[in-house]
């Protein structure tokens, strides 16, 4: 299964999600290639890693491997799982990695602006696109765009979603992923449950 996380909009939580995804596939045997497609090549930070060639890393975790701009192409067969961190924006590029994947996650935060970027791709003639709803807090104006999700068929978003947390606002300066920081914590269980909808 190719999975590509992408949003046009910046700053939505597309690392944090192909990061924390990507270790907790491989943590319960699932063979993951985490492609990390975006400009600052943020991904391997939050791994211990083994450089096994140019562009290509293994990571402390078995079952997970790190391969920069690399093109999906006929990778799907050596692993179970392919995960794709896509830069913000739309190009030929990206658009190209989009078709090949059998599911477009789109990290969103609780607003209409961010709401509006959905609507953008959606006129991409994207397919198998569904809404990934980051930093959610329990306030109303989230609230509000909830409610709007809610509206959507089912299909189009995931029923779980990422709480506001200093876990996930931390993994940069730790430069640790989710399951390093809170293998416990509800964030760590807000992305298993997600998982559990992909497969």
């Amino acid at each position: 299964m190719i999975i590509s996380i992408s949003n046009i909009k910046g700053g939505v939580g597309k690392t944090t999600t192909a990061v924390n995804l990507a270790t907790i596939a491989s943590l319960q045997g699932i063979k993951t290639l985490l492609i990390d497609a975006d400009i600052q090549k943020a991904c391997k930070i939050f791994f211990q890693i083994q450089q096994i060639n140019n562009n290509f890393y293994k990571t402390e975790y078995k079952d997970l491997y790190i391969l920069e701009d690399r093109n999906p192409k006929n990778l799907s067969k050596n692993y179970d799982l392919i995960i794709i961190d896509l830069p913000a924006g739309m190009n030929k590029k990206i658009k190209n990695c989009i078709n090949k994947s059998d599911l477009i996650i789109i990290p969103t935060t609780p607003s209409i602006l961010a709401l509006n970027t959905y609507n953008q791709l959606v006129n991409y003639e994207i397919k198998n696109a569904r809404i990934l709803l980051n930093n959610v807090e329990k306030k109303e104006t989230h609230k509000k765009v909830v409610e709007l999700i809610l509206k959507l068929p089912k299909s189009q978003y995931f029923r779980s979603y990422i709480p506001k947390s200093e876990h996930i606002e931390n993994m940069p300066f730790l430069q640790k992923n989710i399951f390093k920081i809170a293998p416990n914590s509800h964030i760590t269980k807000a992305y298993k449950k997600i998982l559990e909808e992909i497969i």
